[in-house]
């Protein structure tokens, strides 16, 4: 198993492109490189002229400027991520399911990123960068507006999902030193730190559509990289799931809305790495490869009924090496960009996929042409 070191400067895509940590480097990288992005076809590509019947592709636009990606979306497509603006800033957005972007973060934050969306497109979560530098946690909704969360009672935070009715967020804070704990924010209660798994660092990666489970990856001794994925609930505290072979590494990436499927990926028997799925009754399943040099797994989302799930694979973990990837639970794994091959601009390939919504409908995530990148949109409806 490989082991990679831990960084103590924070990369957007450190973070969410699960391609960089112990199995992935989860520390993000503040100093945040932005490809800056190449010109594609903006609107919807169908396979027919009925868009109703077949699959369809889009390029989601920046405002003003160009480059972005998409993290996370909701049942009617309403998507989340960041994207440029004319003045080259990065900015944490929410598209509409008709594709129209809105900037989240008050003029006065210059870089951040919405990183989850509820059920519905109503509430949002993410991180924004304050005037002193610092990450900070934010929560925006329809109703209320934006609202800086602060860091978590630490030097600096991450969060990755919300709860459905928006009062919960999974995520992280940065303690003393470069520590960081797996934390849960809720409008009623405020800050609860999960703690750790024995070890100095943990982050909590996704949240059920209610709020009361938690799951992520957490070290199990002082010092040690991020090793062990794992669920947490208040009633059971922080629990280790199930490794694939023994002594095996894993990560928990995201969990469906019931909290039925845990999601992630981890070493099988050989010391292959393999997608894996956790389940209250089959305990952990490891996935099918979508081929050959499919070498590093990294699911990043989960259907309602873990059906679907999306991510990236490739030979390495690095960006330009990954292919986004779709697995399904009845052993069939995929590339998008196979898939989707005539839906997809030339020249343009779809690198990670960050989300798929509830009903399996949506997948988003962002596509690379040289060094440009583009958040992308596909309604898979008829195409399955």
């Amino acid at each position: 198993m490989e082991r990679l070191r831990m960084r103590t400067a924070p990369d957007r895509r450190a973070v969410l492109d699960r391609t960089d940590h112990p199995l992935r480097l989860v520390i993000p990288i503040l100093a945040l490189v932005v490809l800056t992005s190449a010109c594609g076809g903006d609107g919807p590509v169908s396979a027919d002229p009925d868009p109703v019947r077949e699959p369809s592709f889009t390029f989601l636009p920046a405002p003003g400027g160009s480059g972005g990606a998409a993290y996370s979306v909701g049942v009617d497509g309403v998507t989340v991520g960041w994207a440029r603006d004319a003045a080259g800033r990065s900015l944490p957005v929410r598209w509409s399911s008709e594709g129209a972007v809105e900037v989240l973060s008050p003029a006065s934050f210059t870089y951040g990123y919405a990183t989850g969306v509820s059920n519905d497109g109503t509430h949002v979560t993410g991180i924004i960068e304050s005037e002193q530098g610092s990450l900070h946690a934010f929560r925006w909704s329809t109703a209320t507006g934006f609202d800086d969360l602060g860091a978590f009672g630490g030097s600096e935070a991450f969060t990755f999902r919300i709860s459905d009715d928006g009062s919960t967020i999974a995520g992280a804070s940065r303690g003393a030193g470069v520590s960081w704990e797996a934390v849960r924010w809720t409008t009623a209660g405020g800050l609860e730190v999960l703690g750790t798994l024995g070890g100095t660092q943990a982050f909590g990666y996704g949240t059920s559509a209610n709020g009361s489970i938690v799951v992520g990856t957490s070290s199990v001794e002082p010092g040690e990289l991020l090793s062990r994925g794992f669920r947490w609930t208040s009633a059971s505290g922080m629990v280790e799931l199930a490794s694939a072979t023994e002594g095996g590494a894993t990560a928990a990436e995201a969990i469906s809305p019931d909290g039925a499927y845990i999601v992630g990926y981890g070493e099988v028997p050989g010391g292959e790495h393999r997608a894996l799925v956790w389940t209250g009754t089959a305990g952990v399943t490891a996935l099918a490869s979508a081929g050959a040099t499919y070498l590093r797994p990294r699911p990043a989302s989960v259907s309602a009924d873990g059906s679907v799930i999306v991510g990236s694979d490739g030979p390495s973990v690095s960006f330009t090496d990954r292919r986004a990837v779709r697995w399904r639970l009845t052993g069939e794994a995929e590339d998008l960009n196979e898939v989707y091959a005539a839906l997809i601009p030339a020249g343009w390939v779809l690198r990670t996929a960050w989300g798929v919504s509830a009903d399996g409908r949506f997948i988003v995530g962002e596509a690379q042409a040289g060094e440009g990148t583009r958040p992308y949109r596909i309604d898979t409806t008829g195409g399955d």
